[in-house]
């Protein structure tokens, strides 16, 4: 049997198909590591709501201290349930 001598290239067809998708996983995998990270503030929002806005934005105000700490705060305390005792 007559065997081709061997080239390479399709040793280099199987390296292109797996690079391009390798790529895109790094480059998503590194956005989403920047983003975890950073946390921008609308990430923060998203997985952080903030529940009864205007009231603790307000008393925040009025005592001079940072909302997010109110809140966090408030969760702790009481899960932003209005009937806990």
């Amino acid at each position: 049997m007559g065997r081709r001598p061997h080239d390479g290239a399709g040793e280099r067809r199987i390296v292109r198909r797996l690079l391009i998708p390798l790529t895109g996983v790094a480059v998503f995998g590194a956005l989403a590591l920047a983003i975890a990270h950073h946390q921008p503030d609308f990430v923060q929002r998203i997985r952080y709501p903030l529940r009864y806005e205007a009231i603790v934005r307000g008393h925040a105000k009025n005592y001079d201290l940072d909302p997010s700490l109110l809140a966090a705060v408030i969760y702790t305390e009481s899960r932003f349930n209005a009937r806990a005792r």
